[in-house]
C-alpha cells in the first residue's frame, strides 16, 4: 500500500495495549486531495503539526496510538 510516496509496510504491527492486529498507519503534514473513498479506513489523518514524538500508528480496535519501530 502507497501513500503519495509514503511507503506502508504490509507487515502491520500489533497493537502493545490489545494485541489486535487491526491497525493503521498515521499520517501527518499539509494533506492536499489525500486518499479516496475506496482508501477511508486504511490510514488515520494526525494533523499538520508534526513533532519527534507523534506516534505512528493507531489501533482502530482500542483507540491507542503509538510509535512502531
Amino acid at each position: 500500500m502507497i501513500f503519495k510516496g509514503y511507503i506502508y509496510f504490509m507487515n502491520t504491527p500489533h497493537c502493545p495495549q490489545c494485541k489486535s492486529k487491526n491497525t493503521v498507519p498515521i499520517v501527518y503534514g499539509l494533506i492536499d486531495d489525500f486518499g479516496q473513498d475506496e482508501d477511508e479506513g486504511d490510514y488515520e489523518l494526525g494533523g499538520c503539526g508534526v513533532t519527534d514524538n507523534d506516534p505512528n500508528h493507531s489501533c482502530k480496535d482500542c483507540g491507542h496510538k503509538w510509535i512502531a519501530q
